[in-house]
């Protein structure tokens, strides 16, 4: 259900408390209803000529599988959480229903609040087929919610909920911790992260130049999908290699990064408009006074292992950084924390991977997947089991 005032907010609630046993979904009908759901969002895809939405409906084709394993995987019982309340951040459209699946399949009663910043007639738009998929039964149950300035929906909300979920940056973390007080028992917080690529020159310089425009394809898909704005994006590119395998690799690679055709010329020029007004933004505010690359609009700066240590990774969200290494030794000791996702470029050498996820130890990075899947959603981000967390286990006799 779509709801823009705090009357119908407060209804929706109390009759959602009030109607606990009537507005709980079972879990074969929960899953019934994905299935379904998944056929429609694909209609309206292809209707609306969406993409994105097509990529969301194979996350819930994926989620219904996942969930099933894990539920076969259980050895006592497990009953949802109860209220899920998720703030997700404005940085992808479709985010709030990347949210709400896990939550909606462990059978919780769902509270999903709207950016301010994101446009919601397409939110709108899905949010009137799901209420079709639910039937006036169980709409009340999933609730995607406005909010104004003054957060008064959200306070109310927060107060009533078991779990809460909020994505986006630090200060915007932090200002909701401190401003909105929560009787939840689980409060999660996915921060800001950034994410880099590791390439071997030696590997890349070996393969035909098909093979060569192909991983310059899917590096693009991980980067300008979302225009760098995910935090699964690769802002990092590592080059192993020595500096002669170095040099050739970049001179190669950002050669095809620049004449890839991945997107249409109106969309290009869309991205490359609001990477150049970050860049011009870097560089009036003399966070960046030269550039070594420059694609799609997007800066691209080479540093090496001891000033990429050194770095306040925040600098990421206007550039991207090109670093050389050979050591592993080097590597491990220069890496820095908060990298969620490693894409990397399959090579024939996958024991370097094994063996960097062991020296990096409790800072391995939380996804180490090949490039091309960086963008991909899971029911498991930055470590935590959705379906874990958003169920509690049950004990009885009964």
């Amino acid at each position: 259900m779509f709801i823009k005032d705090k009357e119908k907010l407060d209804f929706a609630l109390k009759f959602s408390l009030a109607n606990k046993a009537k507005t709980y979904i079972n879990q074969v009908k929960r899953i019934n209803k994905l299935k379904e759901l998944i056929e429609l969002f694909k209609k309206y895809a292809l209707k609306t000529k969406n993409p994105e939405i097509i990529d969301l409906c194979e996350f819930m084709k994926y989620s219904i599988e996942r969930y099933n394993l894990w539920v076969s995987s259980q050895k006592t019982a497990r009953i949802p959480k109860g209220i899920v309340y998720h703030i997700p951040s404005s940085n992808i459209l479709l985010m709030p229903f990347y949210t709400w699946i896990p939550s909606f399949l462990s059978g919780n009663i769902n509270l999903v609040r709207l950016s301010n910043s994101i446009q919601k007639k397409e939110i709108e738009n899905l949010v009137r087929i799901l209420d079709e998929v639910l039937g006036p039964d169980y709409q009340y149950s999933q609730i995607f919610f406005e909010d104004n300035s003054e957060n008064l929906h959200s306070s109310i909300v927060s107060m009533q909920c078991n779990v809460r979920i909020i994505w986006g940056n630090n200060n915007t973390i932090n200002e909701i911790k401190k401003n909105q007080q929560t009787n939840a028992s689980l409060d999660i917080a996915f921060r800001t992260r950034f994410s880099a690529a590791l390439i071997d020159c030696n590997y890349y310089l070996r393969k035909s130049l098909q093979d060569k425009e192909r991983f310059t394809k899917l590096f693009l898909n991980d980067s300008l999908n979302l225009s760098f704005k995910a935090c699964s994006s690769p802002h990092i590119i590592f080059f192993r290699g020595n500096k002669e395998e170095f040099a050739t690799t970049k001179k190669d690679f950002f050669k095809l990064l620049s004449s890839n055709k991945i997107k249409d010329n109106f969309e290009s020029g869309i991205i490359s408009t609001e990477n150049l007004l970050k860049t011009q933004k870097s560089i009036i505010d003399k966070k960046q006074n030269f550039v070594d690359e420059l694609i799609f609009g997007r800066l691209f700066i080479e540093k090496s292992l001891d000033e990429f240590s050194r770095m306040n990774l925040k600098d990421l969200d206007h550039t991207n950084c090109i670093i050389r290494f050979e050591s592993i030794k080097d590597f491990v000791n220069s890496w820095q924390k908060d990298i969620q996702t490693l894409t990397y470029l399959p090579t024939d050498n996958m024991e370097f991977l094994k063996k960097l996820k062991n020296e990096l130890a409790f800072e391995t990075p939380d996804r180490i997947v090949p490039i091309g899947n960086a963008l991909k959603f899971d029911v498991v981000w930055d470590g935590i089991n959705f379906f874990e967390v958003l169920t509690k286990q049950n004990i009885s006799d009964v």
